[in-house]
C-alpha cells in the first residue's frame, strides 16, 4: 500500500465531501473557544468503510451531564458519545483520550458553548479515518514524533497542542510565541513543563497590564535550564521590561523575584537541538507602581504608609517654618501617578520674613547669622541711647516666626517703638531757691521749649516728637505759625542747629471761647508734619501722671521759661528762666479780682495760679510751659501748667492746669472718629 503524508484538513460546517480521513478542531483551537458557539461537522467516508473517530484532546468546561459546554458524536441517530471536562488517555500508552467507532459511513459532530466561561478552555481536537489497515502500527520506520494517524493508503502525523508539524512532516516544533497575557496574575511555563522542554524552541511570551501597574515575576518549583560545565548558558531565559533586561538565566538555581518596574513584559526562551532539561515555571502578579515615600523635602504626609502606590492620595504639609513660595501656603494634596511620580510636587522652602521692620530712631542687630531673615532668625532692636527709650512689653528681641512675621514673645508682631525720653534736660539747670527777675537759660536747660512766631508771639512745649502743647489763644488766629526748637537766642533762628517745625494741623479745645469771656480751656495741640529728631537741645517734656503726687499743691516750686519781658520790661533776646511757687487759687482770686476786668468768673478749676513778687509769666511767653520736678524720676520734669493770662508784670500768673486735660490730650493725639467732638481744628 502506498504511504501518503497529507496535511491536516481544517473542517467546515455542513456536509463534507467523501474523504478517507480528516481532522476536526473546535473553534480557535488551541487558543480557547469563544462563548455562545454552536458548530456541526458532518463526516462522510466512501461507502463500505466505517468511521473511527479519535479524540486527541478534550478540554471543555465541565458540568453535570455536560449541560453547559459539550462535544457530541452521533451516527445514524445513535449517540456515540457526549464529552466535557478534561479527559485522560483511555489506556496507558495510548495517544487518544477517546476513540469512537461507527460501522456506518456517516458521522455528525456537534460542539456547543454557553454564554460565559470564567476559565479559558482550549476545546477539542479529533481525527477521523475510514477504518482499514493501521500503517502506524505496522510501519515503525515512519513513526511520528507525537501522533500518527492512519488512513487508507497512508498516514498523517499531528502534534500536541502548542506544537506545529515540522518541515519533514514527522517532527513537532514548539509553537510558543505570540501568547499575550492580560490577566492581572497568572502562570507561564516552558513548553511541556515539568517534562523536558522541546529542542530548537524559540519561545516568546508577553504580559500586558494597564498603565500604573508593574509586573512581578516569581520563579516557583523547579528551575532547570541547560548550561555548560563553565556555567555558560546553552539554553537561555531572558526578561525584558521598561527598557531593562534581566538575565540570561540558566542552571538549577531558582532566580530571585523580579520587580520589573513596567506594565509591559516580554519573556524570551531559546533552546538548542540537544539536552533533556525540565524547564521553568513563573507566577506573575501585579503591584501598582510605587511612588517615593516623600513628596517633597521638609514636609510630612498623611496618611503615613510604608508604601505608596498608583492612585494613592496624600495630604502634604510643610514642616513648621517652611512654606510653598509660589502660593504662600503650607499644604497641598498630591496623587501617586501611573509613572511612579507624585502630582503637584511643590517645594517646601524656609519661610522668609524679609528685612526686619524699620523702627524710627532704633537699630536692629542680628543675634543669628547676619542678614539671614528666614525662620528662627533673631534680631534685637535698641533705641538711640540717652534721647530715646523703648516702648515695648518685651526686651526688643524678635524672631522670624513660622507665619512669616517678626514676632516678640510679649508684643507679638507689633514692632517696638522708640519714643523720646521726656523731661530730662541735657544741661540740668541750677535749682536755686529764689531767682529774682529770672535769669538767662543755657542751651539744653529746656530742650522742650518751642518759640512760636506769627500774628502772635508765644511759646509752647514739645510733648512728643510730633506734638506741641500750647495755649489756645496763641494759635487760634494763626493759620500757619512759624515754630522753632533747639535754641536760646531768638535772633539766630536761621542757624543750622535750630529745628524748624512745620504745622500739619492745630487742634483747639472744643470749649475754648477765644478769650471773649474768660480763658477757660485755654489749651491747644499742634501736630507737626514731620517728626522732630531728638537730641542734645531738642526733647519733649513729660506729661503729669494721674497719681496724687502730681497734684500742684500750694508753694510747690515750678520753673517757667520763655522770651518774655525782663525787669526792664524789654522782650528778651535769649531764653529766660525763673522759679515760681504755686499759689492757692483763692489767694490768687483775692489778689487779682477787682483789678481790671478780673471777676470771680474769670477763674475755673481748670486753672492753676503761680508767681511771686517780680517773677511771673512776664518771664515766660503765652503758651509756654510751667514745669515741675517729677516725683518719681529724679532729674526729670513734667508740664503742670500752660501760660494763659495775667495782669501786669510782677503780679501773679494764671496757667491752664494740664492734669485736667490728660484724657483730652490722649484722645486727640490718638485720633479717630470718637475724638472729633473734642476739638476744633484749624
Amino acid at each position: 500500500m502506498w504511504l501518503v503524508l497529507l496535511l491536516s484538513l481544517t473542517p467546515l460546517a455542513g456536509l463534507a465531501a467523501h474523504s478517507f480521513h480528516g481532522e476536526v478542531l473546535s473553534p480557535n483551537f488551541p487558543q480557547g473557544y469563544p462563548n455562545e458557539v454552536e458548530r456541526t461537522w458532518n463526516i462522510s467516508v466512501p461507502e463500505g468503510f466505517g468511521i473511527e473517530l479519535r479524540f486527541t484532546h478534550i478540554d471543555i468546561e465541565p458540568s453535570e451531564g455536560c449541560t453547559y459546554d459539550y462535544v457530541k458524536v452521533t451516527s445514524e441517530d445513535n449517540e456515540l458519545g457526549l464529552f466535557c471536562g478534561q479527559r485522560q488517555q483511555t489506556k496507558k500508552g495510548s495517544e487518544f483520550q477517546e476513540t469512537l467507532y461507527s460501522p456506518f459511513n456517516k458521522m455528525t459532530i456537534t460542539f456547543k458553548s454557553d454564554f460565559s466561561n470564567e476559565v479559558r478552555y482550549t476545546g477539542f481536537a479529533a481525527y477521523y479515518v475510514a477504518k482499514d489497515v493501521d500503517e502506524c502500527e505496522e510501519m515503525s520506520d515512519y513513526t511520528c514524533q507525537h501522533y500518527c494517524n492512519n488512513f487508507i493508503g497512508g498516514y498523517e502525523c499531528s502534534c500536541r497542542p502548542g506544537y506545529t508539524l515540522g518541515k519533514d512532516q514527522k517532527s513537532c516544533e514548539a509553537s510558543c510565541s505570540g501568547d499575550v497575557f492580560t490577566d492581572l496574575s497568572g502562570v507561564i511555563t516552558s513548553p511541556e513543563y515539568p517534562k523536558p522542554y522541546p529542542r530548537n524552541a524559540q519561545c516568546s511570551y508577553e504580559i500586558q497590564l494597564d498603565e500604573g501597574f508593574q509586573v512581578i515575576l516569581t520563579f516557583v518549583e523547579k528551575f532547570d535550564v541547560e548550561k555548560d560545565s563553565m556555567s555558560n548558558c546553552i539554553d537561555t531565559l531572558k526578561v525584558k521590561a521598561g527598557g531593562k533586561e534581566f538575565g540570561p538565566f540558566c542552571g538549577n538555581k531558582v532566580p530571585a523575584k523580579i520587580e520589573t518596574g513596567s506594565n509591559m513584559v516580554k519573556i524570551i526562551f531559546h533552546t538548542d537541538n540537544i539536552g533533556d532539561n525540565q524547564g521553568w515555571k513563573i507566577q506573575y502578579s501585579k503591584t501598582a507602581k510605587s511612588c517615593p515615600r516623600e513628596v517633597t523635602a521638609n514636609s510630612r504626609m498623611e496618611p503615613q504608609q510604608e508604601r505608596y502606590e498608583f492612585k494613592d492620595t496624600v495630604h502634604v504639609t510643610c514642616l513648621e517654618g517652611y512654606e510653598i513660595v509660589e502660593f504662600d501656603v503650607r499644604e497641598f494634596v498630591s496623587k501617586c501617578q501611573r509613572d511612579g511620580t507624585w502630582s503637584s510636587s511643590y517645594q517646601c522652602t524656609l519661610v522668609d520674613c524679609g528685612d526686619p521692620l524699620e523702627v524710627d530712631n532704633s537699630k536692629a542687630t542680628f543675634l543669628t547669622e547676619e542678614d539671614v531673615t528666614t525662620y528662627q532668625a533673631k534680631v534685637k532692636y535698641s533705641c538711640k541711647e540717652q534721647f530715646y527709650q523703648m516702648k515695648a512689653l518685651g526686651d526688643g528681641t524678635y524672631t522670624c516666626s513660622a507665619n512669616g512675621e517678626w514676632k516678640n514673645d510679649k508684643d507679638g508682631s507689633n514692632p517696638p517703638e522708640c519714643i523720646p525720653v521726656c523731661g530730662k534736660p541735657s544741661v540740668p539747670f541750677e535749682d536755686i531757691q529764689r531767682i529774682i527777675g529770672g535769669s538767662p537759660a543755657k542751651l539744653g536747660n529746656f530742650p522742650w521749649q518751642v518759640y512760636i512766631v506769627g500774628n502772635e508771639k508765644g511759646g509752647g512745649a514739645l510733648i512728643s516728637d510730633q506734638w506741641v502743647l500750647t495755649a489756645a489763644h496763641v494759635v487760634d488766629s494763626q493759620a500757619q505759625p512759624h515754630m522753632y526748637a533747639g535754641l536760646t537766642n531768638r535772633n539766630k533762628l536761621d542757624d543750622n542747629s535750630v529745628a524748624h517745625l512745620i504745622k500739619e494741623r492745630t487742634f483747639l479745645h472744643a470749649d475754648w471761647a477765644n478769650g471773649q469771656k474768660d480763658f477757660n480751656n485755654d489749651i491747644a495741640l499742634v501736630k507737626l508734619k514731620h517728626k522732630v529728631q531728638m537730641g542734645q537741645n531738642v526733647s519733649p517734656v513729660c506729661l503729669p501722671g494721674k497719681e496724687s503726687k502730681y497734684t500742684l499743691q500750694k508753694n510747690r516750686l515750678g520753673h517757667i521759661s520763655g522770651w518774655g519781658r525782663t525787669l526792664k520790661r524789654d522782650e528778651a533776646v535769649v531764653l529766660m528762666k525763673a522759679k515760681v511757687p504755686v499759689v492757692a487759687l483763692d489767694d490768687c482770686k483775692a489778689s487779682l479780682i477787682g483789678r481790671g476786668e478780673v471777676t470771680d468768673s474769670s477763674f475755673t478749676d481748670n486753672m492753676v495760679c503761680a508767681g511771686s513778687e517780680g517773677i511771673d509769666s512776664c518771664q515766660g511767653d503765652s503758651g509756654g510751659p510751667l514745669v515741675f520736678q517729677d516725683p518719681f524720676k529724679a532729674g526729670h520734669y513734667f508740664v503742670g501748667g500752660i501760660v494763659s493770662w495775667g495782669l501786669e508784670c510782677g503780679s501773679l500768673g494764671v496757667y491752664t492746669k494740664v492734669s485736667n486735660y490728660l484724657d483730652w490730650i490722649e484722645k486727640v493725639m490718638k485720633g479717630g472718629e470718637d475724638s472729633k467732638a473734642l476739638y476744633r481744628a484749624i
